[in-house]
């Protein structure tokens, strides 16, 4: 499937980040196709760039695992590696249990409220899409390089749940515990919850993927 042209005039500032932006977009979103061929000249005519900048952006999402340089410089979309998704969603679950302790100090009586607004949802409406409680923790953890280590690798997970078919972030009674532990204001015992939350999620993911992998891989 072609890349679609942007729907807006690239900038000229900050090119490469947009650039990197739109083709990590597509990836996720499965606009490209895991096994899909990336071709220099059909992405530069399409994003209205030459080569070079193309190269260096298929190179920089090479370095996050999305894209696949073969022999003779022939890049592709990443395939689905069930067993390397699983390794990501350990090392982000125990990320985001760090990010969780260090937020707590910071979370605000709003930011509560927020949360159990979202948990109320969660109890009206089946499933549950919430990834505002783990942005929120990265919003209040004070660690940029926590929050640029998580993000580096996020976007997996993100692509994961593209592939299984929109499923949710959590479901009600994950959020429920997520909520009876934030009103405790205990951030080890949140920390130890926010990491397993993650990681139970992230494995039934992988694990609906790895099911799938005869028509997701290449």
């Amino acid at each position: 499937m072609p890349l679609s042209p942007p729907k807006e005039p690239l900038r000229l500032t900050s090119l490469t980040d947009q650039l990197v932006a739109t083709v990590r977009a597509a990836i996720v979103t499965g606009e490209l196709e895991p096994g899909e061929a990336l071709r220099e000249a059909e992405l530069a005519d399409t994003l209205g760039v030459s080569r070079t900048p193309v190269r260096q952006v298929l190179q920089q999402l090479a370095g996050i695992g999305l894209v696949r340089i073969d022999v003779g410089r022939r890049y592709t979309v990443a395939p689905v590696d069930p067993e390397r998704l699983q390794q990501i969603v350990v090392v982000l679950a125990e990320l985001f249990g760090l990010a969780t302790r260090l937020a707590a100090p910071n979370l605000t009586d709003e930011d509560r409220d927020w949360v159990a607004q979202a948990g109320r949802a969660a109890r009206t409406a089946d499933p549950f899409v919430g990834p505002g409680f783990f942005d929120l923790v990265l919003a209040r953890c004070d660690n940029p390089v926590l929050v640029e280590s998580i993000d580096r690798y996020r976007v997996h997970v993100t692509r994961l749940r593209t592939l299984v078919g929109g499923a949710p972030e959590m479901e009600s009674r994950r959020m429920a515990t997520i909520l009876a532990e934030l009103h405790r204001r205990d951030g080890d015992a949140l920390a130890l919850l926010a990491r397993d939350v993650f990681l139970e999620h992230g494995t039934e993911l992988v694990a609906t993927v790895a099911a799938q992998a005869g028509t997701l891989s290449s």
